[in-house]
């Protein structure tokens, strides 16, 4: 059972998804202006890509081999903590970051993010409408 989901960066899912639980408890956290929230953007976004490219470099030999392979021999080796996250979602990755979750995360991170980013979920408005 799911205890809470953050729509960060993949706002536009927010209505379908309550649409299937109707009766969930929700909290909408609105604590900027949109002047404050447009010059975070601004100021943040250059710095996400620039760490997406960066890390991309020094990245990309993982995808080349199958070293992804072994997470699935060592994670039950050493308690499972990627099962546990996967099944349970959280604690989030921002919270507990040891070194199994770090290299699972460089390995899926693109699939399992960005690409919910770039493909239109996210909703970035061009104005205060």
């Amino acid at each position: 059972k799911t205890d809470a989901v953050a729509f960060d960066g993949i706002e536009r899912l927010f209505w379908p998804v309550y649409n299937v639980a109707p009766d969930a408890k929700v909290l909408l956290l609105n604590w900027r202006t949109y002047p404050e929230w447009r010059k975070s953007l601004d100021d943040f976004a250059p710095l996400l890509l620039f760490e997406i490219m960066f890390m991309t470099t020094l990245s990309c030999g993982l995808g080349i081999f199958p070293w992804g392979a072994l997470i699935h021999v060592i994670d039950p080796l050493i308690g499972g903590p990627i099962e546990k996250l996967l099944r349970s979602g959280g604690p989030p990755i921002c919270q507990v970051y040891e070194l199994c979750t770090s290299f699972w995360h460089s390995m899926s991170h693109f699939r399992r993010i960005v690409q919910h980013w770039m493909s239109g979920l996210a909703y970035l408005p061009e104005n205060e409408q």
